[in-house]
């Protein structure tokens, strides 16, 4: 599957494009949110409620500078010549070298937008971030009702630990035994 078939991927977090969506979910957000954090969370929840725009965003931005690239890397090997003088889209540099051109901010800035706007569609979206759950779920062969226990001992963990903590009248707070 060519994921990366257009020049610009903005259109991969809209609905029409399931399959480049939960690619784009599975492979660059848990780089950008924390590999613990997307094990946690993305099983659990739809993803705007624990991805925020502008990483969303930067998971696309991610994708469109740095795709040539990969796909060189792919054909000819991770260290071949031919992979290593594709140069990345917006950046330049590399490294901890690496810079933002004025194209790339802007371009970021754009894919923020697009990220809002597609957010924004209702009903459509959150059904493209269900269908994307749904299917983490199965993978890790997670049911609706392990979920729910999930977030009821969250809960419930959550409730215990405001209990833990008394105030008395000399102002300082101790913890109950």
């Amino acid at each position: 599957m060519d994921l990366c078939n257009s020049d610009n991927l903005d259109a991969i977090t809209v609905p029409g494009n399931e399959a480049a969506f939960r690619a784009l979910c599975r492979i660059c957000v848990p780089a950008i949110i924390g590999r613990q954090s997307w094990k946690n969370r993305s099983a659990a929840d739809l993803l705007s409620n624990y991805v925020t725009i502008p990483d969303e965003a930067f998971a696309v931005f991610l994708l469109e500078n740095a795709h040539k690239k990969w796909q060189a890397m792919a054909e000819h090997g991770l260290k071949s010549n031919e992979a290593k003088a594709v140069p990345a889209r917006y950046t330049t540099g590399t490294g901890k070298n690496v810079g933002w051109t004025n194209e790339s901010m802007s371009r970021y800035n754009e894919l923020m937008r697009k990220v809002a706007e597609s957010r924004r569609s209702g009903e459509t979206r959150e059904a493209l971030e269900l269908t994307l759950k749904k299917e983490l779920m199965g993978v890790r062969g997670i049911t609706d009702m392990d979920v729910e226990n999930s977030l009821a001992l969250e809960e419930h963990e959550s409730r215990q630990n405001k209990r833990a903590r008394v105030k008395v009248d000399d102002g300082f707070q101790y913890a109950s035994i």
